[in-house]
C-alpha cells in the first residue's frame, strides 16, 4: 500500500473522536510548520528487524496493484489543486509526476509548508541517485512548462545548483544538494530551499537520521483547512504522530493540541460487564465526551437530558457485523420512552425519511428499528449492579453465558486521565467494517465497490496477516491529548476500511464522495456474508486481550 498516504491519513477516526473539540476558527501553531513529514523510505525499513507485518503486507502482489491505483489518483492531484492557477488548456501531466511518486515511498525524504496560508512556502527533499534526480528534473521541467508556470533558467545557489520558473508571483525551485533533490513551490522568493542546501553542503543531511521511528508528521488540522474546505467541518486540532516499529509491530505515538482548553468531564467508568459476553473481538470504552456529543445534530434532536458522557463498544467474533452499545442513564426505561419520540427525527438527519421506522412491541420494553431485511437493530433498557444502562445491538443477541474475560476490563483500572481505550482483533474488525459499510450503502440505496477494486482486493488479501491493536487516549494537560497505539500497520480495522472508501472515492485526496446511487429500478445490494472458515482470525490469536500500549 501507499504507505505515505496511509499512514499520513493513519487515526484520522480517532482524530475526529476528539476533534469537534477544537474551537472554530482556532489558528493553530501559527508560527510552526502547517505540514511536516520525515520518512526513512521504504528501502531503509526493509533492512531492519522491526515492523515485519507490515513488511510482510507492503510486499503482497495486491498492495504493489493498490499502490499504482492510489499513485495513479495522487498524480493528478496537483492539477485539480490548482485548477484556479492553471490555464483552462492546461494537459493532463500525471504521467510524468507518478514515477516521482513512486520514489516517495522508497527514498527517505522530507516535506514541510510553512508560513501563512496565503502565502505559504512548499519544499520537498528527497534522497536520490544521480539518474533518479535527473529524471526529477526532466519531468519537472516538463510539468512547469506545459503549465506555462514561467520559462525554466538555470540557478546556482550557496550549496546547489538547479533551475527556477517564475510566474507573476509564483515561484518554482529545483536544486541538486549533495545527494538531494530540492524542489520548492511559493509566492516569494524561497528561503526554505537555500537553507537546506547549505545545510546539506555542512552535514550531508537536511535534517538528522530518524534514528528510532520511520515517519514523524506534523499536521496542522486549523490552518490545512484553509486549502482543504471539507476538514473545517471536523475542526481538528494540531496533530503530531510519531511511527516506530516494534517487533512484528507499529507503535504509534501521538499528540493532539488544542487551541483552548478541554471541556473534558472525567468520571469513573460504568462498564456494564455481565453484559459483555465472549466470544468478543473488539472493545472500545470513551469517556468524557459529554461536551463533543451536544455538537452533534443527531445527538441534539434526541434532546436527551442529560447528555450522555461516556459509552462502550464491542464487536463478537464470527458474528455478521455484530456490534454493540452501551451507555449509562438515570432511569433506563423512561430514557427509552423519550427516544421513542425524538429518535426518528434524530435518523432523518442521517438517512432519507421513512428509511428507518422505530417501533416498540407491545409485549416488552425495547425499541426495534425497522430497516432494510439486513440487520435488526434494537435499543432496551438493563439494570445491573444498581446502574440503568440502555444496551444497543445491530442484531438478535444470542444467548452466551461465558462473560468476557476480566483481563479486558482490567486495562482501564488506575488510569485516571484515560479518556478513549479500544481493543481489537483487526482481521474481524475490518470484515465487520466492510459488512456496515455495506449495510450502510443499502439503506442509502448506493452501490458496493465491485469485487475488482483495489482496495476490496487489498483487504481481502492483507487481513489474516492483522492481529491485535489496542488504542489508549488520555488527557495529558489542559489542550493536549495524548495516544499510544500498537498495532500490526497503524491502523483499526475500521479506520482501513475508512480509508479503502476514501480512495475509491472519485474525489480522492482533495474530497470524499460516497458511492453513487442505485437506479431506482435496481434492487438493494446485499452485503456480503461472511467468508466460511473465516469466522476466526486466520492466524493464532491470544486467548485473552493483551495488556494496554505500552
Amino acid at each position: 500500500m501507499n504507505r505515505i498516504a496511509t499512514l499520513g491519513a493513519g487515526l484520522l477516526g480517532v482524530i475526529l473522536t476528539t476533534g469537534c473539540f477544537e474551537t472554530p476558527g482556532g489558528d493553530g501553531n501559527a508560527t510552526g510548520p502547517i505540514y511536516r513529514h520525515h520518512f526513512l523510505g521504504g528501502a531503509e525499513l526493509k533492512k531492519g528487524t522491526n515492523a515485519t507485518t507490515l513488511l510482510a503486507v507492503a510486499a503482497l502482489p495486491r498492495t504493489l496493484e493498490l499502490r499504482r491505483h492510489v499513485i495513479a489518483k495522487l498524480a493528478r492531484t496537483p492539477q485539480q489543486l490548482w485548477t484556479n492557477r492553471l490555464p483552462a488548456s492546461a494537459p493532463d501531466q500525471s504521467a510524468l509526476l507518478a514515477p516521482l511518486l513512486d520514489d516517495l515511498l522508497v527514498a527517505e525524504s522530507l516535506a514541510e509548508v510553512r508560513g501563512s496560508t496565503a502565502a505559504a512556502e512548499c519544499l520537498l527533499a528527497v534522497q536520490l541517485n544521480d539518474t533518479r534526480a535527473a529524471l526529477w528534473s526532466t519531468n519537472l521541467w516538463k510539468v512547469a512548462a506545459a503549465w506555462h508556470l514561467g520559462t525554466p533558467a538555470d540557478i546556482s545557489v550557496p550549496g546547489g545548483k538547479g533551475w527556477e520558473a517564475r510566474q507573476g508571483r509564483q515561484i518554482v525551485q529545483f536544486l541538486r544538494s549533495g545527494g538531494w533533490v530540492l524542489l520548492s513551490l511559493g509566492q516569494e522568493k524561497p528561503k526554505l530551499a537555500p537553507e537546506l542546501a547549505q545545510q546539506i553542503a555542512r552535514t550531508g543531511r537536511p535534517a538528522p537520521k530518524l534514528e528510532d521511528s520511520f515517519l514523524k508528521l506534523t499536521l496542522d488540522f486549523p490552518r490545512l483547512a484553509h486549502w482543504f474546505p471539507g476538514l473545517a467541518q471536523y475542526r481538528l486540532p494540531l496533530t503530531e504522530l510519531t511511527y516506530r516499529g516494534r517487533g512484528e509491530n507499529v507503535r504509534l505515538e501521538g499528540r493532539l493540541l488544542f487551541s483552548q482548553n478541554l471541556p473534558l468531564k472525567i468520571e469513573p467508568w460504568k462498564i456494564p460487564v455481565e453484559a459483555i459476553r465472549d466470544p468478543v473481538a473488539s472493545f472500545t470504552a470513551v469517556r468524557g465526551v459529554a461536551a463533543l456529543l451536544t455538537q452533534s445534530p443527531g445527538m441534539a434532536a434526541t434532546r436527551l437530558n442529560p447528555i450522555p458522557n461516556q459509552f462502550c463498544l464491542w464487536g463478537t467474533r464470527g458474528r455478521f457485523a455484530q456490534t454493540q452499545l452501551s451507555f449509562p442513564v438515570r432511569d433506563g426505561t423512561n430514557t427509552l420512552l423519550h427516544l421513542r419520540s425524538t429518535l426518528p427525527d434524530a435518523l432523518n438527519l442521517y438517512f432519507d425519511k421513512g428509511t428507518v421506522n422505530v417501533v416498540m412491541p407491545s409485549n416488552r420494553t425495547e425499541l426495534m428499528f425497522r430497516t432494510v431485511p439486513i440487520i435488526a437493530p434494537a435499543l432496551r433498557p438493563v439494570r445491573l449492579q444498581n446502574q440503568d444502562y440502555l444496551l444497543g445491538s445491530l442484531f438478535p443477541r444470542l444467548a452466551n453465558t461465558n462473560r468476557a474475560p476480566a483481563e479486558l476490563f482490567a486495562q482501564l483500572e488506575g488510569k485516571t486521565n484515560l479518556v478513549y481505550y479500544d481493543w481489537e482483533i483487526t482481521e474481524q474488525r475490518l470484515l465487520h467494517g466492510r459488512q456496515l459499510y455495506s449495510v450502510l450503502n443499502a439503506l442509502q440505496r448506493r452501490q458496493n465497490h465491485p469485487p475488482s477494486a483495489p482496495t476490496v482486493m487489498w483487504m481481502t488479501n492483507a487481513a489474516p496477516l492483522l492481529g491485535n491493536t489496542v488504542t489508549e487516549i488520555s488527557q495529558t494537560g489542559p489542550r493536549e491529548l495524548s495516544l499510544v497505539r500498537k498495532s500490526h500497520l497503524g491502523f483499526t480495522g475500521f479506520e482501513l476500511a475508512s480509508l479503502a472508501r476514501w480512495i475509491e472515492s472519485p474525489g480522492f485526496p482533495l474530497t470524499h464522495e460516497p458511492p453513487p446511487r442505485l437506479a431506482a429500478t435496481n434492487r438493494v445490494e446485499q452485503p456480503p456474508r461472511p467468508i466460511p472458515g473465516r469466522s476466526a482470525p486466520a492466524r493464532p490469536q491470544p486467548a485473552r486481550p493483551p495488556g494496554a500500549a505500552p
